[in-house]
């Protein structure tokens, strides 16, 4: 049975759209990363699941119970971590984690061992006499972590939870995901960071409130076009004279490199060298790469305004 089940999901402030027609499936123990800009409706998504923002349209189940009707069942089966770090300044690390064994109505003989068994978990045990107002940035997400997981939940919900937060906190925050995972519990994070994405079961591409693409990384790439890698010194003057013959969204541009989204690699490989050759630029190097998730995003993001300039 699927933890997480949402059906045309829709949220909207005054004439944004924030959420779109949003369905999506997650099964137990899956790790589902949501990738997008900032604007794209990651948050508020999250936020719905989480009971804090009401849906306008649509419905979301979690372990079989509906968002719209059953919120005093689901409270007991959701955790949630949100960007901004929402606990209490003068109240120790392990205060913290009390206080939300107390919201959860852990019996007082159960806490002490939950409290130590997700100290331990977060390596925040030698800080468990710390206030919170004195963490680090990484050791409060860990923190906020504790918190959301003191009950035990079936779905975990991380909003951009390692944003901001060093390399090393970081990996800590995604070998805790992993373990989690193992345990059982499906988590839904959102982040900005690609390499992270490579860690998920599956990912979802969000821009502008609607998910345009989810499935594995792999199944994603593979439904992008082929990709020539142009190495020249004048890239952006190369690319301004291959606007007359390709789209511009198949041009992107990084430093000395241009990548070139190509259906066929051969034929654009001529185009490029005839103009090259034509107006004096150098290239002193073309391969076919594999995309990378940003090539995959600009890639449809591109095809998503293009098919709305033609409707």
């Amino acid at each position: 049975m699927n933890v997480l089940k949402i059906e045309s999901l829709c949220k909207r402030f005054d004439a944004t759209r924030a959420v779109e027609d949003f369905c999506l499936e997650c099964g137990t123990g899956e790790v589902f990363g949501l990738l997008g800009p900032d604007g794209a409706g990651k948050t508020t998504l999250i936020r719905m699941l989480a009971g804090v923002l009401t849906p306008d349209s649509g419905e979301a189940c979690i372990s079989g119970f509906k968002l719209s009707s059953e919120w005093e069942k689901i409270q007991e089966l959701v955790g949630y971590v949100s960007q901004r770090f929402g606990l209490y300044p003068d109240l120790s690390v392990a205060e913290n984690i009390g206080f939300f064994a107390d919201i959860f109505s852990i019996p007082g003989s159960e806490q002490s061992g939950k409290v130590r068994e997700l100290l331990e978990l977060t390596d925040l045990y030698r800080f468990r006499d710390r206030l919170a107002r004195n963490l680090s940035g990484g050791m409060k997400q860990k923190l906020s972590l504790c918190c959301a997981l003191i009950h035990a939940p079936r779905l975990l919900l991380l909003d951009e939870p390692t944003n901001g937060v060093d390399p090393v906190s970081r990996r800590d925050f995604w070998n805790i995901i992993v373990r989690l995972k193992q345990e059982g519990t499906t988590v839904l994070v959102s982040t900005v960071y690609l390499d992270e994405a490579e860690r998920c079961d599956r990912i979802g591409l969000m821009h502008e409130g609607r998910l345009m693409v989810s499935g594995s990384v792999a199944e994603i790439r593979s439904r992008m076009n082929l990709i020539l890698e142009v190495i020249s010194p004048e890239t952006r003057r190369l690319r301004s004279l291959l606007l007359t013959e390709l789209d511009s969204g198949s041009l992107q541009l990084r430093g000395d490199r241009l990548y070139v989204v190509a259906g066929n690699l051969e034929q654009t490989g001529k185009i490029i060298a005839e103009i090259a050759e034509m107006n004096q630029i150098a290239v002193s190097g073309s391969r076919q790469v594999i995309p990378n998730l940003e090539n995959v995003f600009i890639d449809f993001m591109e095809k998503q305004v293009a098919e709305r300039k033609v409707s």
